[in-house]
Order: C-alpha cells, then structure tokens, then sequence
C-alpha cells in the first residue's frame, strides 16, 4: 500500500486537480492519525482529529481558558457523556506487550477537578464527521498564514459544501503541495515528498525509538511556528499489523503549565507527522482545540478506582464488540493500562474520560503468534 494515497483518504472526493496521478488508485489505507493514543475513533476508520494551532482571525485569546479575567466556575448544568463511536471497525491498537504502547499522557492524578467545555462547531448533517466552525474567510487566512510560512505560493482553490456553509477548503500550492483547512479548524499539509537531512530514519516501520525520537526534534523545531507548537512535547509510538510488522506514528503537543490545557492539547490538538514510501516528509496536520471550545465550568473527578468498578460493572462505551472480550465480560486482570483523555461527546460537550486498554481474546483474531489485540474502552471521569 502507498503512503502516498493517505491524501485520497484525507481530501475524499475532491477537485482532480488536487490529487495529481492518484485517482487511479483508490483504495483503503492505514490511519494517517491513531485516534486511541492521541484523541478520536476506531482504529479502522480515517477520521482525523488530532492537530495544533487553529487560526481564528481576531481572536487573541483562546475561548476554552479561565485565565486573562475569565472567573473560574462551577459546572451545574447536566452533561451529556455519551460517544458516537460511528460504524467502521473498531478501536483498538496491537501490540506484543502494552509497554510498546507507552506515551507521556500529561499527568492530572494531582487534581481533584478538571473543566468541562462546549464545541461551538456545528456538523453539517448530509456530511458525517464534518464540522463547521470557521468562515470561508477565516479558512482562506489559516491557509495562506500557511503557504506564507512554508513559503509557497497558492494557485488554485477548491471548496467543498455542507449544510453548515463551507465545511472545507483545499488551496493547490505552486510546488503541488495542498494545503486542506477544515470549518473545525484542523488544518493538513499534503507534501510531494520532502526530504530530511542525511542521518535521520523516518518510516512507519523499521525505525527504532532514538531515532524517531531524533526525527521529531528536528520537525517540531522545523515547523514549530507553522504548527503553534512554542515548547512541543514529542513522542513516538509503534502498534502492530495483523502480521506483528510496526506501524510507527509521530505525534507531538504542547506543554503547559495549565495540566487541563496540556491534557486538551494531547487528547484532541497537536500535531501529527506522516512519511511517504521514500522516508520523506508527506503529512502534517495540526490543530488547537480551544480555539472551538467553550468553557462551561469545572467539576470533580471520580477516582481511578470508582472508574474501574464502573467498567467491570458494565457501565462503559465502546466501538469492540462484546464477543471480543476473553469471557464476555471485562475482569480486573483484562486491564493492561488507565489513563485520561478528553473527548467530545455526540451531544458536543468536551469532557474528560478514563480510557481503559482491554486485552481482548486472541483467538477472535487472525494475529501473530504472541501478539495482542487492546480494545479501548471509555468511562466518564466527572461526578454525575
């Protein structure tokens, strides 16, 4: 499969003229982004959501904090925790061992509260998963603030249309890069192939931990203003085909001294780098999710504990089917891993969740022999 044809996947049915020469190859492709580790959805689908900086203009302040006079208040109103998971596949990551799957989740174990928020984007409903926050206008800005930073010079633009307005534009570059923006803010540069320096190993599979490490130091520094990243926090991890081969992805988000917007920027912003077949740079996608976010107040977390009582209890969502599950029913030697992410609910309110690592039944799956299938299961981690 060609690394190249994840535009296809990404920009879906779009002017020809912004897909040279791919047309003819169509077909299905891993992820460009791992929503289990990083934010969003099965790990079968090609939804995208993780990225870094959304470019809002005149706003000089992101809508989700509670610093720069904004009053720090309590949530009242009632949450609406459920996730839509949507129909294609499954979420889950492989892997021989859950260490493999190890990354620096910002740590909020300190804290006995955390913010909830509103997505002011809208989904346009004759486009599944397409979110309608920025104007034409304000995509046409993010775009060209874009092509000027990477020094490239828009030729053509194309539109695409949902029943919100404009859900998306995707402007063709002079040097064939496309720059795509969506109404939610997330923005993907589509690249020809860019090379690296001599000395760095940029691939899905085959580059070790060091050097993909190595690798990511030099893009963050490289396109750090391009993808809002001012103190970038790297990290690289490597789940598993079916046939146990390494399916490396390259993420990165910004620290803050605020764990709650550091956690935000981990869950749903950062940013993403992706290689083509060459080793060269074909993919970034960024985004920052407070820019689409409005705060609504604070409330109190449930422990770990109280979580995990829930989830063996049943009371949890999840894409992975029950049958998958080693007796039908999660038990406490099941959990390989707890962490926390936040996620957008199907009602649009952003809160955070305890995300559980299920280790499923191997004999459900055609795998490697010794290699594990973790199913992702999610729990509200705010008090009712």
């Amino acid at each position: 499969m060609k690394n190249s044809e994840l535009l296809l996947e990404v920009l879906g049915e779009t002017d020809e003229r912004f897909v040279p020469e791919l047309w003819q190859q169509r077909r299905r492709v891993r992820p460009l982004l791992k929503p289990v580790l990083g934010g969003l959805f099965a790990a079968a689908a090609i939804a995208l959501i993780a990225g870094t900086q959304i470019y809002h203009a005149g706003r000089e302040k992101p809508l989700g904090t509670v610093s720069g006079g904004q009053e720090k208040i309590r949530c009242t109103q009632e949450l609406d925790t459920e996730l839509d998971f949507g129909t294609m596949g499954f979420e889950g990551l492989m892997a021989y061992d859950i260490s493999e799957l190890d990354v620096p989740v910002p740590d909020v174990s300190g804290l006995s509260e955390l913010p909830v928020y509103r997505s002011l984007a809208e989904s346009g409903a004759d486009m599944s998963g397409i979110t309608v926050f920025l104007s034409e206008e304000d995509m046409k800005k993010a775009a060209q603030r874009a092509a000027d930073l990477l020094g490239e010079t828009i030729t053509d633009t194309d539109t695409t249309a949902a029943e919100g307005g404009i859900c998306r534009i995707d402007c063709l570059c002079s040097s064939k890069t496309v720059i795509s923006v969506e109404g939610s803010g997330k923005t993907t540069v589509f690249f020809q192939g860019k090379e690296l320096p001599e000395g760095y190993e940029f691939t899905y599979s085959g580059t070790d931990h060091e050097q993909a490490e190595k690798v990511l130091e030099y893009l963050c520094g490289e396109y750090g203003e391009l993808t809002g990243l001012d103190d970038p926090v790297w990290y690289s991890y490597a789940d598993r085909t079916f046939g146990g081969e390494e399916d490396r992805t390259y993420q990165a988000y910004e620290h803050s001294a605020d764990p709650a917007e550091e956690l935000l920027s981990f869950s749903l912003g950062g940013a993403e780098f992706a290689p083509d077949d060459e080793g060269r740079l074909m993919v970034i996608r960024y985004n920052d999710p407070l820019q689409s976010l409005e705060y609504i107040g604070h409330c109190s977390l449930i422990s770990p504990e109280q979580a995990a009582q829930s989830l063996k209890a049943g009371e949890h969502q999840s894409s992975v089917p029950a049958d998958f599950l080693k007796t039908g029913q999660i038990r406490e030697e099941d959990i390989a891993r707890t962490d926390m992410v936040y996620k957008i609910s199907a009602g649009g309110q952003c809160l955070p969740y305890y995300r559980f690592y299920i280790e499923l039944d191997a004999d459900q799956f055609s795998m490697a022999q010794g290699l594990k299938n973790y199913g992702i299961f999610y729990v509200p981690a705010v008090e009712q």
